[in-house]
């Protein structure tokens, strides 16, 4: 950013006049509404809400950064319109970063004494930033605009003089006599006091945007002293958001849904006193961004206009493709004005613009006065009309394909007068303007673009121009509406729908222990899942355009298609932000393929609006849903699921109930189930604990039971209703499920979350293990009895995670513990099993006895570092440690060992300084490294690695050593490496953490990877941040891993201050076009 140095002495009085000259004689008479057709919608004052998204200041790390800039991390946009009329418009306020910002705040000053300023204003097409733009420039004229500038240059960058233009000359389009003088004294002073407004940076053709007069001023390579307001249609503004000259970044993003129903009211009632009147009836409807509860409008009103108005508001509220459209104030417009003629909405966006267009000739054939004629769609045109129109549809298209240049938008006079359609005004599709000369353009972008579509759509080879033009983006609108006008029913569309895709969950490789463990607990692992962008390596994605071009079609052979190259039949919307218009292209797809049996479908979140559009019965094996709101409508959707993995939060529907519904599933399989009640008055009469018990007892496909209950609302009861509620419904539901299973015969993985006042009493447990004879793993949290707890259980179990403190359980071959019970670890059938070590005795206890175990095959020890709960002197802790070398030389039969170390200040063996407690204390890894010399067996393996004075620069240099070892284990096929910086106030180290882990470590994990060819997985996760600068040593490091013989799946988990490592690691990728690769993940 330029700020302003020492003020300037004024302009002369030359500047002055030619401002005055442009405020009276051309930005006055400029309509802040440029045309009457559409009908202008609300009031004058109506401008769609405004987020402002600020660019952090990063020259600093600019100018330390030896990567590529390509490579440099940006907030990039989908570059394509049909992306951008998502509607997805109440959310943006929410995200991270973005704040409301008013009109006139848009150019104040980020910095205290900073005036100058690059804004960029970008968002969808007909969304009013040309508006804005003429509100600024009134704004100025009238002495409103913040800062004050002495002169203020609007420059249409459609206009080519301007676009060509070479000098600040030519952007003074308006000539006067002293023009020369006033260029000459903004340039002396670098543009001090100037503002700049270039509107439509998408409307240069790609060459301008990389070397134009306008490029220069944005970039500050000339006239760095102005300011700049540049605005552009989102798909074309990534390349100005990468500028570093940039200050502000403002998105106009439209109409809230608040909005749209007040600009319908105040568009259709006419009677203001009315339409406010019909604003404060519905007032307490309100649109909560959380839980997005809705209500329908309602009206006392008998007034014509006012029930008008609510019908439509409510028909939007259930077809919520056209009302995540309309918060383009000019498509808004385009609604209002056929509902208010039509009465109804249309099915697609096709059937709007065409219902529009038919209106929009009858309006102009009126207007001229021409003999009237009877036609209800373009189809229908008399000749008379149908052949001049056809020639404005050409012309549409001919100017948008450009040859597969950047699309010709504004037109002289000489290219159209000759047009048949002249006499008749070009049916009031052409607006003018006047630039130097009488200019024109298409009423508005997506209007060119329909008749553009309405042109292919009739040529012999639609087929043919829409392979052409698909992967433009300019076209991007355009075939859609191809789409609906074609329904794609040549046989040559099926080319876009049967190209095999990958759409399968994309998860985390389990690593190790936690693979051998789940699968004594889950029939399915849980895997957390990973966001597209973090994937270094091709991932598919979703095609979203596909869905919109299948519902504008409803062209259903299609559907079939799409679901034949989905393989294998599974599809994940978990990371993908749809609107409730993508929501309403999916359950059309799912309809029309209702018939499918879908392997796996994983639904992104759904809240109440969705589950109003989102209707089909889904019909597939497991299901994977996050609801917000539930009801008895929404549970029978799934009632032909076999494996339900399901999350409800805030229902009023009594758990009991829920789990009584999803019983009654005639194929139900697994039931892992998440509930969060939130009853506002209970009635247990309404309670069905009674029916759960019989629906468990008798259900005979349930083979995974898994509930986690939670309750909300407790606020509003008294304390006697706390107790009757939340202690006994929740206990109640509790011993119902135990009574329930411990009839059942086909459950065999159990799991319970409940919260303290569930209790698993001794009674209980016995009932429990004497009576079911089919359970094999039993799980949860919730409390026990111990006073009357056996000592010795007879069970079926073969594994357990309830932290019961029980005797000898014979059989279990997998426990997890968080205190060592000897009678545990001592089963002969143990094979997998989780402790933490409490303190070095019970170590030396464990590792005593692992050291002839010839049973076990897993470990995870978790050890707590932090103060004096267990503390222990230096000779005791190497006790600890030389036992567990000794236990890792000796047991030849452990193949898998995670060793995981956290810091509680409440819980420490280590009597040692709260400031070193944060890293394992070298003398561990030094003795685990012994032990590990002498150790043949071990196939996966995760430690943490501490970068601590003694590890990296003693004699021995343990981290060194540690990968020397680990260089030649050819039976190690799974490594996960947790790095731990050292506190640099309490060590003489002066470097910092990461560039150790960058200049020293680094370097040996990558020698590692050349030595070792064995590995499959490996996993590093670096615990402190910082910024990569050495280019070359993740360049080696990269080609390791890319070019090594075995690895399958790197998880790479790196604290940095910002994304450009892995943006230069994706593109490293894209460099070398390796047809293999493991998975990369990059987080």
């Amino acid at each position: 950013m330029s700020c302003q140095p020492d003020e300037i002495e004024p302009y002369p009085d030359c500047v002055k006049e030619y401002a005055d000259i442009l405020k009276q004689c051309h930005y006055k008479k400029l309509n802040i509404v440029g045309s009457d057709w559409p009908p202008k919608v609300g009031n004058d004052d109506v401008f769609g809400r405004i987020a402002l998204i600020q660019q952090k200041d990063n020259s600093s790390s600019q100018e330390n950064n030896s990567f590529p800039q390509k490579y440099t991390s940006t907030q990039q946009k989908e570059s394509s319109d049909w992306h951008l009329l998502r509607g997805q418009v109440d959310e943006i306020c929410h995200l991270a970063g973005n704040e409301k910002v008013e009109i006139k705040d848009i150019l104040k000053p980020t910095i205290n004494d900073c005036t100058s300023l690059i804004v960029l204003i970008d968002g969808p097409p007909g969304i009013g930033k040309t508006t804005l733009c003429r509100k600024l420039l009134h704004m100025w004229s009238d002495g409103e605009l913040v800062p004050h500038y002495d002169l203020v240059l609007y420059c249409p960058l459609r206009n080519e003089k301007i676009a060509k233009a070479d000098t600040l000359k030519d952007l003074f389009v308006y000539k006067r006599n002293n023009v020369p003088m006033i260029v000459d004294l903004f340039e002396e002073y670098n543009g001090e006091g100037m503002l700049i407004i270039f509107d439509g940076w998408d409307e240069l053709s790609e060459h301008h945007r990389q070397s134009s007069l306008a490029a220069d001023i944005i970039r500050r390579e000339q006239l760095d002293q102005c300011s700049v307001i540049v605005t552009s249609r989102s798909y074309a503004s990534s390349s100005l958001i990468k500028t570093s000259s940039l200050n502000k970044h403002v998105q106009v993003i439209g109409f809230s849904k608040d909005e749209i129903a007040k600009v319908i009211i105040q568009t259709l009632q006419k009677d203001k006193i009315l339409a406010q009147e019909l604003l404060e009836e519905n007032s307490e409807i309100s649109w909560n961004y959380f839980f997005k509860k809705t209500a329908f409008f309602k009206t006392t009103q008998s007034n014509e206009e006012s029930q008008l108005a609510v019908k439509l508001i409510n028909d939007l509220k259930k077809r919520s493709d056209v009302q995540s459209l309309c918060f383009i104030p000019f498509i808004c417009s385009i609604v209002i004005s056929i509902y208010s003629k039509e009465k109804e909405l249309k099915t697609t966006l096709t059937e709007l613009y065409e219902n529009f267009i038919v209106q929009t000739i009858k309006r102009q054939i009126e207007k001229q006065g021409c003999p009237s004629y009877v036609f209800n769609s373009l189809s229908s045109l008399p000749v008379e009309l149908a052949e001049p129109f056809e020639e404005i549809c050409q012309f549409a298209y001919t100017n948008l394909a450009n040859n597969n240049k950047d699309p010709v938008l504004t037109f002289v006079s000489h290219q159209i007068i000759g047009m048949s359609a002249a006499k008749d005004n070009y049916f009031g599709l052409l607006t003018t303007f006047i630039d130097h000369e009488e200019n024109y353009q298409f009423i508005h972008l997506s209007i060119q673009e329909f008749l553009a579509a309405c042109w292919i759509a009739k040529r012999p080879n639609p087929e043919q121009i829409f392979k052409t033009h698909f992967d433009n983006d300019h076209f991007r609108m355009c075939l859609r509406f191809v789409a609906g006008l074609t329904r794609l029913s040549h046989k040559s569309y099926e080319q876009y729908f049967n190209i095999p895709i990958d759409l399968q969950c994309k998860k985390k490789r389990i690593f190790g222990f936690e693979a051998r463990y789940q699968s004594y607990f889950y029939t399915n692992p849980i895997v957390d899942h990973v966001d597209l962008d973090n994937f270094l390596t091709h991932v598919d994605h979703f095609p979203i355009l596909l869905l919109h071009l299948l519902y504008e079609s409803q062209n259903k052979d299609l559907c079939q298609a799409l679901v034949l190259s989905i393989s294998p039949q599974s599809i994940c919307f978990h990371a993908l932000q749809f609107s409730l218009f993508d929501i309403l292209c999916l359950n059309y797809f799912l309809n029309v393929n209702s018939t499918t049996h879908w392997n796996h479908l994983h639904l992104m979140p759904l809240y109440q609006d969705e589950l109003s559009v989102l209707t089909t019965i889904l019909n597939t094996k497991r299901l994977d849903a996050y609801f917000y709101g539930f009801t008895d409508d929404t549970i029978l959707q799934l009632r032909n699921i076999q494996e339900c993995y399901i999350n409800i939060s805030g229902t009023s529907l009594y758990a009991c109930d829920v789990l009584v519904k999803f019983l009654s599933f005639s194929q139900i399989k697994i039931l892992r189930l998440k509930v969060n009640e939130n009853i506002k008055k209970y009635n247990m009469k309404h309670c069905c604990c009674s029916d759960l018990e019989k629906c468990l007892a008798k259900k005979t496909t349930l083979q995974e039971f898994n509930v986690q209950y939670t309750q909300t609302n407790l606020s509003l009861y008294t304390i006697q209703e706390m107790y009757d509620i939340y202690y006994n419904h929740e206990r109640n539901i509790f011993n119902t499920i135990i009574e329930g299973i411990c009839k059942n015969t086909s459950i065999t993985f159990l799991s319970l979350h409940f919260s303290d006042n569930a209790c698993l009493t001794g009674e209980l447990m016995k009932q429990l293990f004497n009576e079911n004879k089919t359970l094999k793993a039993l799980s949860g949290t919730f409390l026990f009895s111990p006073e009357d707890m056996v000592e010795t259980i007879s069970t079926s179990l073969v594994a357990m995670d309830i932290n019961l403190p029980l005797g000898l359980i014979n059989g279990l071959e997998c426990i997890l513990l968080s205190k060592l019970h000897p009678s545990h670890v001592v089963n002969p059938s143990l094979v997998v099993t989780r402790l933490e070590l409490n303190s070095p005795e019970s170590a030396v206890e464990l590792f005593d006895i692992l050291k002839t175990d010839n049973k076990l095959k897993a470990l995870k020890l978790k050890i707590i570092m932090s103060v004096q709960k267990f503390s222990c002197d230096i000779c005791t802790f190497k006790n600890m440690c030389t036992s567990m070398k000794e236990m890792l030389q000796q047991n030849q039969m452990l193949e898998c060992l995670e060793i995981k170390s956290t810091f509680d200040i409440k819980e420490s063996f280590f009597d040692i300084p709260v400031s070193n407690t944060r890293t394992l204390p070298h003398t561990f890894l030094s003795y685990l490294i012994t032990g590990l010399e002498g150790n043949n067996t071990l196939q996966q393996l995760r430690l943490p690695i501490p970068l601590t004075t003694n590890c990296m620069y003693n004699k021995e240099n343990d981290v060194k050593a540690l990968f020397s070892l680990l260089s030649c284990r050819k039976k190690l096929t799974e490594l996960q490496l947790d790095f731990q910086g050292h506190d640099q106030e309490q060590t003489i180290i002066e470097i910092d953490n990461f560039t150790i882990f960058q200049d020293h470590v680094l370097p040996m994990i990558t020698n590692m990877l050349l030595s070792n060819k064995w590995i499959e997985v490996l996993s590093l996760n670096v615990h402190f941040s910082g910024s990569p600068r050495r280019k070359n040593t993740w360049e080696e490091f990269f080609d390791a891993i890319l070019n090594h013989p075995s690895l399958q799946h790197v998880g790479l988990k790196l604290s940095f201050e910002s994304t450009e490592l892995k943006d230069f690691l994706k593109g490293q990728i894209e460099v070398k076009e390796l047809k293999e690769a493991p998975v990369i993940i990059c987080a």
